[in-house]
């Protein structure tokens, strides 16, 4: 069950999920192990966002790009394996992503943003992992304010994803995006589909991660109590803190850090017997 919650502006999206512990031994007041959940949960704010569906492409499904003070990533959507591929030139980002089993490759990524008819324009090239060069010219249209649906959610072989976008734009005349020499331009599945290329402004970006993730407990607090905090070590020095927000009779809620990946602090709620 998700739910959003809106706290002076900014958006802050939480996973509510709510276990019931069958065993005596996990998170007691006498002998609180760590709270490790059974997801693995990762959000990001973009303040700009673009995306774009590709329908004949051989390689590529979809196509976004994350923009941010420290320049922009990509992801590339592959329809042979169903799998978002990262390219970025932060190698923090890529290794955080590699180490939680996602696919990521260290690229310089081309960016300008500029005008055009008083409305914001995007030029991005890169290579992709197979050498194929890769342009996309995005031009935005007029933002829509409370676009509906505001979250959007989708599946793929990497996950489970949502993205909160209350503020989106349609691309307009001169989107194209150009893939080993074949150009696209975006198509709609029907007249109504304002979702086949957007743009969108301070959004959230959420995934429920597949696969299996092991944290080994370096060091736990004596009690379940207001300022409770364990450490935890993963697989390639990764790097995290669990620490309890709030605390009540039923009820934790447990901020989560991430040393090697502070671009997805989150807050996590789930319930508890005492």
């Amino acid at each position: 069950m998700y739910r959003e919650q809106f706290l002076s502006g900014i958006v802050s999206v939480g996973l509510l999920m709510c276990v019931f512990f069958w065993n005596a031994g996990v998170v007691r007041a006498q002998s609180p192990e760590a709270p490790l959940l059974p997801m693995n949960v990762e959000f990001r704010h973009v303040p700009q966002y673009l995306e774009e569906s590709i329908s004949d492409d051989p390689l590529y499904a979809r196509i976004e790009a994350l923009l941010d003070e420290n320049g922009c990533d990509v992801i590339l959507l592959e329809k042979s394996t169903n799998r978002e591929v990262l390219y970025s030139f932060s190698k923090r980002r890529v290794d955080a992503q590699a180490a939680n089993g996602r696919d990521a490759y260290i690229t310089p990524v081309g960016f300008a943003a500029f005008a055009a008819n008083s409305s914001p324009a995007f030029v991005i090239h890169f290579q992709d992992r197979f050498g194929n060069e890769i342009l996309w010219k995005f031009a935005v249209g007029e933002i829509v304010p409370n676009t509906l649906p505001k979250v959007i959610f989708r599946t793929d072989n990497s996950g489970i994803g949502f993205l909160y976008a209350p503020h989106r734009a349609p691309s307009v005349a001169g989107t194209t995006l150009t893939i080993a020499g074949r150009e696209y331009v975006p198509k709609s599945k029907q007249s109504d589909d304002a979702l086949a290329a957007f743009y969108a402004t301070d959004m959230t970006i959420g995934q429920i991660l597949t696969g299996t993730d092991f944290w080994a407990v370096e060091s736990s607090p004596a009690d379940l109590v207001q300022t409770a905090k364990w450490n935890l070590g993963g697989d390639g020095g990764r790097l995290r803190t669990l620490a309890v927000k709030e605390l009540s009779s039923t009820e934790a809620s447990i901020e989560q850090f991430d040393v090697n990946h502070p671009d997805a602090p989150h807050v996590i709620r789930f319930c508890h017997e005492r």
